[in-house]
């Protein structure tokens, strides 16, 4: 049963992310485009916030590890997985090719409040990359929640 409560927590929480990283992307795309996106600035920092925070412990965690320290110590399995998927995932090269997966994602907090537009295009390109691993993720949890159908 802690297992499950466990995939439940992950489905959550990733989830919420998921609807951070949409409301960034649409914010970014729409100002991108000199269109007004209808947010309020507190609802775009707070998103920005919370995806700063979750970039910065990705970062660590993965510095970590290719330093061949033990970051994972006391992460649960489901967060273990993430942060494998995306290793995996810049070690694959094929299928994401932003600077998050080139790079690190301390590239794209440096690029979180840049006016550059190249460096928006990138960001959203990273953005957008970011919530396809999550998609993918969440899609596990919720497989290993309901099983195939």
């Amino acid at each position: 049963m802690e297992n499950k409560w466990l995939t439940i927590q992950s489905f959550e929480k990733n989830q919420n992310l998921l609807e951070l990283l949409n409301k960034l992307l649409i914010h970014f795309k729409l100002t991108e485009k000199g269109l007004d996106d209808k947010m309020s600035n507190e609802e775009i920092e707070e998103s920005k916030k919370a995806l700063t925070n979750f970039l910065k412990k990705l970062n660590l965690q993965i510095h970590g590890i290719e330093s061949g320290k033990d970051t994972l110590t006391g992460i649960d399995l489901r967060s273990r997985r993430l942060i494998r998927n995306f290793m995996e995932a810049r070690r694959g090269g094929t299928k994401f090719k932003s600077d998050l997966f080139k790079s690190s994602p301390s590239k794209v907090l440096e690029m979180m409040n840049s006016t550059n537009n190249d460096e928006k295009s990138e960001l959203i390109n990273s953005l957008t990359e970011l919530r396809g691993l999550l998609e993918e993720h969440v899609a596990m949890d919720a497989q290993d929640l309901i099983g195939e159908i």
